[in-house]
């Protein structure tokens, strides 16, 4: 399958435990057969504030101990990429289906990361930078560009949860049909998340994670809410989770799990007569 010259990025914001990572893997499974490395990466932002935990996902600085496990992902998959500044107008005009990377709670990622790495991953034409020792075995190191096409991003996010929770009420009331409710509620959301910048979280003040603007362009029109579960939709969602940590262990130990279905009834309580109908 043919991947385009971009990266392709998806944002994913709402409740926890609505299905925003299960979707990315999802998505890994459905154009690479399997989540999982290296078709499939996580990154939980909030291991990745400090200047050497930066380094173990961005290419570090020369001379400078780190994994950058980010800019690994493209930077083995192209060789030694292109030259820092060398046009970018080599690369084939169509890349394969490149990594799904989830970058989890964006909302925890550092402002440097925000406006300087990841812009560049997902903007047109699309790179990581990384450094690499010279192959002359001469002092210091030479910068390369490693294009992201054809990546999928997947930024997860539990922000904008007070606006989200307004705003869905709003539209569906007077049981208006839920799919066009949920897109008036993407609409709307949109607009006050990338035109009018409402913050993250609307109590304790946490500015929202899209404060470059070239970051905010190119959200537009990828963004997906993800709105709270039903106690149906909670009990499936639980059967999933059961069903594939059984999968792996399986996978991984040799051993077959038993597992029933109706546990996932006892563990997320029926709602009560009155509570269904008032839902």
């Amino acid at each position: 399958a043919s991947g385009g010259e971009d990266a392709h990025v998806l944002f994913f914001y709402g409740y926890p435990g609505t299905g925003k990572t299960y979707l990315a893997e999802l998505i890994a499974t459905a154009a690479h057969g399997r989540a999982a490395p290296p078709h499939y990466r996580k990154f939980a932002m909030q291991n990745y504030r400090t200047d050497e935990d930066l380094w173990k996902l961005v290419s570090p600085p020369c001379g400078i101990k780190g994994e950058g496990a980010f800019a690994a992902l493209f930077a083995g998959a192209h060789g030694e990429g292109r030259e820092k500044g060398e046009g970018r107008g080599a690369r084939a005009a169509s890349a394969p289906v490149g990594p799904v990377v989830v970058f989890d709670e964006i909302e925890e990622a550092r402002r440097d990361f925000m406006t300087t790495a990841l812009v560049n991953a997902i903007d047109h034409r699309g790179f990581v930078e990384y450094t690499l020792k010279r192959a002359d075995g001469s002092d210091g190191c030479d910068t390369r560009h490693a294009p992201t096409a054809g990546a999928i991003f997947v930024l997860t996010s539990n922000c904008f949860l007070d606006e989200l929770a307004e705003v869905w009420r709003r539209h569906a009331a007077g049981g208006r049909p839920h799919a066009d409710a949920y897109e008036a509620t993407r609409a709307e959301m949109e607009r006050r998340i990338f035109t009018d910048a409402i913050p993250c979280s609307r109590a304790d003040g946490t500015p929202s994670p899209f404060a470059a603007g070239k970051m905010r362009d190119r959200m537009r029109g990828n963004a997906f809410p993800f709105l709270p579960l039903s106690g149906e939709q909670m009990a499936a969602a639980f059967e999933m989770q059961l069903e594939r940590r059984a999968n792996h262990y399986e996978d991984e130990n040799g051993v077959s799990l038993h597992w029933t279905r109706d546990f996932a009834r006892l563990a997320v309580p029926a709602p009560s007569p009155a509570a269904a109908a008032s839902a």
